[in-house]
């Protein structure tokens, strides 16, 4: 029967519960169940979180979200995103959902699939995460298992970007899926999320972005 533990870490206000001895089973049909509820389920073998996102959280994936979005359609690279879509494997006995994933590289091995499932499907090639209330249980190294090759972990103060390297995650000092843009630039836009309106964050983002195209269009030869 599953049991709960405290959560080890409250450093902002999120609601999280974390069970422990839960089955494979009964995650998959607590999955089913809370769909259409906003709460987050993460699972490790047999380790059970349960969080409810606050406002802040919600905020900051939807911005991290559209920026990259927005980065994808200036800099010309193909894309589908995810949003949450669970990740999980049931032979590792691990799943999760991101705030925000991506496909770039592997949008077409998945652009006609109405469910993913791994390991046929491939993992999402970048992936979102706002951690600034220390989840209980440790996604990165779940992402590490499913094969995620790139994650972007914010925690309201930094932004850091990391890269899959064999079984483990390396931070990057640039994102290898936008190797051009500065992360700083990005951090400083995430800074106005409290102060801007969206239109105005929309705005001046795809300006910032804009500028970055033309500088690095510039440093091409031309053509003969």
């Amino acid at each position: 029967m599953p049991t709960a533990a405290r959560p080890r870490s409250r450093r902002q206000r999120e609601d999280r519960v974390l069970l422990v001895n839960v089955a494979w089973d009964t995650y998959e049909t607590l999955l089913s169940d809370v769909e259409r509820q906003r709460v987050r389920l993460t699972y490790d073998r047999g380790d059970l979180e349960i969080m409810s996102p606050s406002p802040i959280h919600e905020r900051s994936k939807e911005w991290l979200g559209m920026m990259v979005k927005i980065l994808a359609e200036e800099f010309e690279i193909d894309f589908l995103s995810g949003g949450s879509t669970t990740l999980r494997r049931k032979a590792l006995k691990k799943g999760l959902e991101p705030d925000q994933c991506f496909w770039f590289a592997n949008a077409p091995s998945i652009v006609a699939r109405k469910q993913l499932k791994l390991p046929k499907d491939p993992p999402p090639d970048l992936v979102i995460e706002v951690d600034y209330s220390s989840s209980s249980l440790d996604r990165m190294s779940i992402y590490a298992a499913l094969k995620v090759p790139e994650v972007w972990r914010y925690d309201l103060e930094r932004l850091t970007v990391y890269r899959l390297e064999q079984k483990n995650y390396a931070p990057r000092t640039t994102s290898p899926t936008f190797p051009v843009f500065p992360l700083k630039r990005i951090e400083a836009m995430l800074e106005k999320t409290f102060e801007w309106s969206e239109l105005q964050m929309i705005q001046a983002f795809r300006s910032v972005v804009r500028d970055a195209v033309s500088a690095e269009r510039a440093k091409m030869p031309d053509e003969l």
